[in-house]
């Protein structure tokens, strides 16, 4: 069984930052007006049931990342509490314009497994430029929350700083692995920009990728679970149970999907069984599907490995994940180090706690 499971609390955001495909200029229409059945927060009783009953079903991590931000929820501190006493792990994506230090403190004291602060600059000026309405306080609760985290979460909770390539990306990069890099945080990453509509999701500057299927088939042999996006089920807002983020742009295009999926009326394992049924059997699903460049098998897919600075660095398609090298190993030959890496020496070093 996927141990994963997403809950989509809220669609609310303080930014209407222009790559958004949600609060922004990012999608072709108008998001949430098209779909206004999920432009809700999920009632706390409903929220805290949920949370009991894909623990009950195994699921031992749950994502709280929404369709906004996760800390305009106005119960968020009783989802974390709730998700505590039931020993889950969470995982939050936040834009931390929200996070003075005080409420970071107290996040890590309720307790959170992985942070990842979506930031895209730590030049104020081209920050207040990309998150609209930042001012000087947001920009710093921004930038400093990855800090912050580390500071109170400690070896508790993964860190990563999370960017977009937009504009000015190659000196952006360079500042934010400048700015973070004795931080000690867990992971810095950069991610192209995601272009979708109701047709199917784009990578910009990135080759068109191979289809699933043949969309004109009634039964094809892989279906959706061969995507590595499909599998960590999303429980939206309204109840409505999602295969993968992909189906946020489709969904309510899709006949039957309600009987199928509803989270309210089904387990989450059998609801995701059912969305295969209806892969099967919608035309539309699997054309999405087939569009999608967010597609990708359950392979590696890396293309490279490198020692970049006081980085270790793996390249993919879509994205760059830079990762801090121990102190421990900070003096040695690069290609001393990228053998460690490469090897997994690295990883056996730490569950030793040598590094």
């Amino acid at each position: 069984m996927v141990k994963q499971v997403n809950i989509r609390l809220t669609a609310k955001c303080n930014y209407k930052c222009g790559i958004c495909p949600f609060h922004g200029k990012g999608y072709s229409g108008d998001f949430f007006k098209e779909r206004e059945d999920i432009n809700i927060d999920m009632p706390l009783e409903k929220a805290l049931l949920l949370l009991a009953k894909v623990r009950d079903e195994g699921f031992q991590v749950v994502n709280l990342t929404p369709n906004g931000e996760f800390f305009m929820y106005p119960h968020w501190k009783a989802i974390l509490q709730t998700a505590k006493k039931l020993k889950m792990k969470v995982s939050i994506t936040t834009n931390g314009g929200l996070l003075s230090e005080d409420i970071i403190r107290e996040v890590c004291r309720i307790g959170v497994s992985h942070i990842t602060v979506s930031i895209d600059s730590v030049v104020e000026n081209h920050y207040k430029s990309l998150r609209t309405p930042a001012n000087s306080n947001t920009y710093r609760n921004a930038v400093n929350a990855p800090v912050y985290f580390k500071k109170y979460g400690g070896s508790n909770v993964y860190v990563q700083v999370q960017c977009v390539e937009q504009d000015r990306y190659d000196e952006e990069k360079k500042q934010i692995l400048a700015h973070y890099e004795n931080a000690e945080l867990n992971q810095i990453s950069f991610s192209k920009v995601i272009s979708a509509n109701e047709h199917g999701t784009a990578i910009q500057g990135a080759a068109k990728g191979k289809k699933i299927s043949d969309a004109n088939s009634t039964v094809v042999e892989n279906k959706a679970k061969m995507c590595a996006n499909f599998g960590a089920p999303i429980l939206m807002p309204n109840g409505l149970l999602l295969g993968c983020c992909g189906m946020f742009y489709f969904y309510n295009r899709l006949d039957g999907l309600k009987q199928y999926c509803s989270a309210t009326h089904n387990t989450v394992k059998g609801g995701t069984d059912h969305l295969l049924e209806l892969y099967d059997s919608s035309k539309i699903f699997r054309e999405f599907c087939n569009t999608c460049q967010l597609y990708e098998d359950r392979c590696d897919k890396i293309e490279n490995k490198f020692i970049s600075g006081k980085y270790f660095c793996v390249k993919s398609k879509r994205y760059e994940r830079y990762f801090p090298i121990p102190r421990k190993i900070s003096t040695l030959p690069r290609e001393l180090q990228l053998f460690l890496y490469k090897t997994n020496g690295v990883k056996q070093l730490k569950k030793l706690k040598v590094i």
